[in-house]
């Protein structure tokens, strides 16, 4: 009984390795011809994409208003004093009225005496 299961034991293990040694390489070229199919259509994807790109900016070139000359952005003054109170009469700068005198500072500390 024990020859029997010992031998039905080895029989299955040599058929594993033969399944085994006909599947696999059929597996991994499959698995390759689909990487490299894949890739294909991505790389396509890719340049249809690129080309479609560099049309639609060409579009947008076309259609869009001439642009203002570059300006430095270290001289370029923004509108500051846009949001000011109303009751501020302002030109260019801000000429508000003073506000109150604040609290009196603490006293200096003493001269040298050179003077």
């Amino acid at each position: 009984m024990m020859k029997m299961v010992v031998s039905g034991f080895a029989a299955l293990s040599g058929f594993a390795i033969l399944a085994l040694t006909i599947f696999v390489p059929q597996i991994y070229w499959e698995m390759n011809e689909l990487q490299v199919e894949v890739v294909g259509v991505v790389e396509s994807f890719k340049v249809e994409t690129d080309s479609l790109w560099i049309d639609l900016m060409d579009v947008q070139i076309k259609h869009s208003a001439p642009s203002r000359p570059l300006e430095n952005p270290l001289l370029r003054r923004d509108k500051r004093f846009a949001k000011l109170p109303d009751w501020c009469q302002c030109d260019s700068a801000p000429q508000c009225p003073p506000g109150p005198p604040g609290p009196q500072g603490a006293p200096g500390t003493p001269g040298s005496g050179f003077f």
